[in-house]
């Protein structure tokens, strides 16, 4: 697999890509097997990345009708995998098989080659083949079909259907047929990634020798990279599990509103707060120690004040507004204010009929994703 490192102007090093990652999960896929054998046996590999962009990135040839063009025409264009598809008949009577190209374009040595390779009578080029074309194949195109159509129509298709973005990454799809597991962490939440901590740790000792420069940096992380013994590996799990069941006790009865004012999202790379996480668990009555617990009041304390600072800057800016409606509304016509009077008493007879909005927890929502979806919350 090419790694295809993407290199900034300033460095040599590169930052690191989705190649990079893909590349160390292959690697951690043939150490793991060489130590405990395939899967099947008595242990198979269960890879925990945390969520990021370049680590829940699909593979280029991936079937995605989103990125097809609706003609096979078009640099922009990527040739996706071959797949497997029944053969259409159409006709008054069902006898007439809707012919299928083996290859996307004239010459197409990638479609050629997979089609001799494969022994599946079912086989369907993709290639640069675009939305018509591949409805077309299937008997799905319609006269008067837009993009927005032709996308619908191909994924209503098994193979080409939506999938979650952490099911169609590519490291979940390469585990999977190696009869491995993929589990994403919850996105710009550190706090439940244990391997963070470790960062976090690894900062303490680093930080402060650090001279803007990479060799520096390569050679303090070379020094204390072993200073995260196995048992410090332990306590981070059990804090992240900790954190985890603080989570569950405030969204039994939490609503969405709630539980947003108690969660910490993290969303700066390898930022883990031990006093947001210990006021979570203060408030789940998870023990902490005395330490801990300082930490977290002075925390709550902080973020309070912060709150009323802005409580009083949104209260100033309100004032500040209502002064402005005011004096628009002294320069109005009659026949405006009449207009506007008149949709205000609208607005309120609607709102009556509704009534008041029932809060929705967390269970609501979970229920009501499951009737959409048609699935018994109960099972």
């Amino acid at each position: 697999m090419d790694p295809g490192t993407v290199t900034a102007k300033n460095s040599k090093d590169g930052w690191w890509s989705s190649a990079e990652y893909w590349m160390q999960i292959v690697l951690a896929k043939v150490i793991f097997e060489t130590v405990f054998g395939p899967p099947g046996g008595i242990f198979y590999m269960v890879q925990i990345p945390d969520w990021s962009q370049g680590h829940a990135a699909e593979a280029a040839d991936a079937l995605n009708a989103e990125h097809m063009l609706v003609g096979n025409v078009g640099t922009s264009a990527t040739h996706l995998r071959p797949t497997s598809w029944p053969q259409v008949y159409c006709g008054p009577k069902k006898d007439v098989l809707i012919q299928r190209a083996i290859e996307c374009r004239p010459g197409c040595k990638e479609c050629r080659a997979a089609y001799e390779a494969s022994s599946d009578p079912d086989f369907q080029s993709v290639g640069f083949k675009g939305l018509k074309i591949m409805c077309g194949e299937r008997g799905k195109l319609k006269a008067g079909m837009h993009q927005p159509e032709l996308i619908a129509a191909l994924q209503q298709c098994e193979d080409f259907a939506v999938k979650h973005l952490a099911d169609r990454a590519y490291v979940t799809e390469y585990l999977a047929k190696a009869g491995h597991l993929c589990l994403f962490g919850t996105k710009y939440h550190a706090e439940l990634m244990w391997i963070e901590r470790k960062w976090m740790h690894l900062k303490r000792f680093i930080r402060g020798d650090l001279d803007g420069g990479l060799p520096r940096l390569k050679q303090l992380l070379s020094k204390h990279f072993k200073v995260f013994k196995v048992l410090d590996s332990c306590k981070a799990a059990r804090h992240c599990r900790t954190t985890m069941r603080a989570y569950v006790v405030l969204a039994e009865n939490a609503t969405l509103d709630s539980l947003q004012q108690e969660e910490q999202k993290m969303k700066g790379h390898r930022r883990v707060l031990d006093s947001a996480d210990n006021i979570l668990k203060l408030k789940a009555d998870v023990i902490l120690t005395e330490r801990e617990e300082k930490y977290a009041q002075r925390t709550e304390i902080r973020r309070r004040n912060d709150a009323e600072e802005k409580d009083d800057m949104a209260e100033f800016k309100g004032e500040q507004a209502a002064k402005r409606r005011r004096k628009s509304k002294l320069a109005l016509t009659t026949v405006k204010k009449d207009q506007l009077k008149a949709a205000s008493i609208i607005r309120l007879d609607k709102s009556k009929k509704e009534g008041p909005k029932k809060q929705m927890t967390i269970k609501d929502m979970i229920s009501k994703t499951f009737k959409q979806h048609g699935i018994n919350d109960k099972e």
